[in-house]
């Protein structure tokens, strides 16, 4: 299991999975270490949470990060007809 937290990686909270956090950046605050949140389609909503706590299981689990996908062939969207 990875124990360090990185800029990309993505995060839920165990009891509400509706929503996906992405860590923006990794500070040290006061020598413990934080990461900054921004939440996935909402990049107004932030937070801020020790690593420590990130990393807890109990709390946080991490999510693979999924591209969208490709638009289909011919749906560029030009509107001709």
């Amino acid at each position: 299991m990875k124990r360090s937290v990185e800029a990309g990686q993505r995060f839920q909270v165990v009891d509400k999975t509706a929503y996906v956090w992405e860590v923006e950046r990794v500070s040290d605050k006061h020598g413990i270490p934080h990461a900054s949140l921004t939440r996935v389609g909402e990049a107004t909503e932030r937070r801020l949470v020790s690593v420590t706590i990130l990393l807890d299981r109990g709390r946080y689990r991490p999510v693979a990060h999924q591209p969208p996908a490709p638009a289909a062939p011919g749906s560029s969207g030009s509107g001709s007809s």
